[in-house]
Parts: structure tokens; C-alpha cells; sequence
């Protein structure tokens, strides 16, 4: 619920970035003001502290336990890649927005919310893969 839910703050009419979309999820069980999601814009686009993935970078914040944490971030490499946003989309294994959806994913069972495992979030990234590849051979199809 909560991946679906951050993937639609992700590049929404608000035009929020990847750090945006994850606070912007957790914004009533964190109690997030406004002004921090504002803020937030800072950390997209790899500009986070170290490189890090500004959705991983939100998880940080919004989680206070160090071991926690290094669980979310420990489980989001192996789905990812990475934890760099550099790396991440050097090796287009997962799209930013599927980097929020697993960010959000991963962090809902630690303020509360419904636990969704790296697992069911990896399968929702590859059925949406397979469905996108299949659209572009479709239409490729159909230019030749």
C-alpha cells in the first residue's frame, strides 16, 4: 500500500522528487511537517549526503533505530543494486520511481504500517518490467 502510495507522490502534480515522495508517505505516522518535505528537494537527483539515493537518504530520517535502518538499506541493495543514485541508474536496474516504491515499501512495517517484504516488492518491479518490455516489442513490432 504504502510503495503504491509513494510512487504516486513521486513526479505527481506536486512535482516532488524521489526524498519528497517517500516523506510525503509517511507524513501522518512520522509526523512530517510540511516544511521538511519542502526541504527535502535538496536530496533528489543524487545530491543527497555521500550520493545516496534520495529515497534511501528519507528512509534515514524518518527511521530513528541505526539497525533498522541498516536492515532497509542492507534490503534495498540487493533489490537495487546499490545504494548510490549514481549507481543505481547507471545500471537501469530499477527506474526512480520503483526506487521510492521500494524505499516506502521497506520502511512501512518499521513506523507502523503493513509489512511488505523485499520480495513482494521485487515481484511488482518485475511484472511491471516485463509488462513495459512487452509494450515496446509490441510496438516495435508494429513499426516494421
Amino acid at each position: 500500500m504504502k510503495a503504491k502510495q509513494a510512487a504516486v507522490f513521486y513526479r505527481a502534480s506536486e512535482r516532488y522528487n524521489c526524498a519528497q515522495a517517500v516523506l510525503k508517505t509517511f507524513q501522518e505516522e512520522a509526523g512530517v511537517p510540511d516544511a521538511v518535505i519542502k526541504g527535502a528537494a535538496r536530496w533528489g537527483h543524487g545530491r543527497a549526503e555521500g550520493g545516496v539515493c534520495g529515497a534511501l537518504y528519507a528512509v534515514r530520517a524518518l527511521i530513528d533505530d541505526s539497525e533498522q535502518v541498516a536492515k532497509v538499506e542492507q534490503e534495498f541493495a540487493h533489490v537495487a543494486g546499490s545504494t548510490g543514485c549514481r549507481q543505481i541508474r547507471g545500471m537501469s536496474r530499477v527506474t526512480c520511481r520503483e526506487c521510492v516504491s521500494l524505499a516506502a515499501g521497506l520502511t512501512a512495517p518499521h513506523l507502523g504500517g503493513q509489512a511488505q517484504g523485499s520480495t513482494d516488492i521485487e515481484m511488482d518491479l518485475l511484472k511491471r518490467r516485463n509488462a513495459m518490455r512487452e509494450f515496446r516489442n509490441r510496438a516495435a513490432c508494429r513499426v516494421l
